[in-house]
């Protein structure tokens, strides 16, 4: 039984992904949800960390295109990454950096450059010690957004450079919605 309930988690958090994916952050996050009341009842720290920073990811991607109800939108990502936060302790270094990314791209959400950037740093730190390479270029892109939206443009360029770099070097290209935001924002 429990088996099943897990699979079950699993293939809404991997249907969750393939909306985000596809740039449907709405229909992403209503599966990333449903997959985490699931990993809830299990007590699956490590799935459910994750799980959580990924619907907190989908919430942060729709403050982009909706205008309306942006407070509670905020709010609840607070509350994912607050929920995840208390399970920190018992998960993996994927998870822990995606928690702090998470944690910085709120705080960017919300103009705190100096805050974000804390989290962002915490975040590359992790990688750099793990070896995650694609989470680090996507850590370092942030960085960069911040030194942009600082007036601090060379800086920026460089970190962006280094972020291209280890992106290719990771071996993961990025999806089309990505590239349109990533268009956008440089």
């Amino acid at each position: 039984r429990e088996g099943n309930r897990r699979a079950e988690a699993m293939a809404l958090i991997n249907l969750g992904l393939a909306m985000k994916d596809t740039g449907n952050y709405e229909g992403a996050a209503s599966y990333y949800s449903q997959g985490i009341e699931i990993l809830r009842e299990l007590g699956a720290a490590g799935q459910l960390c994750q799980s959580l920073c990924n619907a907190a990811d989908a919430e942060l991607r729709l403050l982009d295109d909706v205008t309306e109800d942006q407070e509670s939108r905020l709010t609840q990502i607070q509350a994912y990454l607050d929920e995840a936060k208390e399970l920190a302790p018992s998960v993996g270094p994927v998870a822990l950096q995606a928690l702090w990314h998470c944690y910085g791209s709120l705080a960017l959400a919300r103009k705190d450059h100096e805050e974000a950037e804390t989290y962002l740093y915490r975040a590359v730190a992790i990688c750099a010690r793990h070896g995650l390479r694609h989470e680090a270029g996507e850590a370092t892109e942030a960085l960069a957004e911040i030194n942009l939206a600082k007036g601090l443009g060379p800086t920026a360029a460089k970190l962006l450079g280094l972020s291209r770099q280890i992106r290719k070097e990771s071996g993961k290209t990025r999806t089309e919605p990505e590239m349109e935001r990533f268009g956008r924002l440089f």
